[in-house]
């Protein structure tokens, strides 16, 4: 029988008496601790690691955004020729009243608007008329009614 065979059958019977038993069980306490603590400071490294790249991400997430956002609302034609020279850059001040005016319409709450009258308001704005002015408002009617009338 060899040295190494005889190492081994050794061990074999270290292992199956109770020391054995005990020094794996110490063993396997030591590498669940280790274990653990490898665990958590590879945790706490690629956790760094992410929260930058979390960070660098949101970044470039917010300027794509309002880049794409600008590209929907901005008048194109005035901030390229701004860019490009044709226009001074004393004109984006102009160009930030023209893009405000395009959001406000784009959400609907656009003030350049005017209420449309009603019907009554209409016919007291007509008694108001001349005498004259009535009789050519009323041919005008008249000429439209005829107008829209089929042939």
């Amino acid at each position: 029988m060899s040295t190494t065979d005889q190492l081994i059958i050794a061990f074999y019977d270290f292992l199956l008496g109770p020391w054995g038993k005990i020094s794996l069980g110490v063993l396997f306490v030591v590498l669940i601790i280790w274990g653990m603590g490898a665990t958590r400071k590879h945790a706490y490294h690629y956790a760094m690691k992410g929260a930058g790249f979390g960070a660098t991400s949101a970044i470039v997430t917010a300027i794509v955004l309002i880049g794409a956002f600008a590209y929907l609302v901005i008048d194109r034609q005035m901030f390229l020729s701004i860019i490009t020279g044709k226009r001074p850059i004393s004109d984006l001040p102009i160009l930030a009243t023209s893009t405000l005016n395009r959001f406000q319409f784009v959400l609907g709450a656009s003030t350049t608007e005017e209420k449309t009258p009603t019907s009554k308001e209409i016919l007291s704005l007509i008694e108001k008329l001349p005498a004259s002015e009535k009789i050519k408002l009323q041919v005008q009617t008249c000429q439209q009614v005829f107008k829209g009338l089929p042939r």
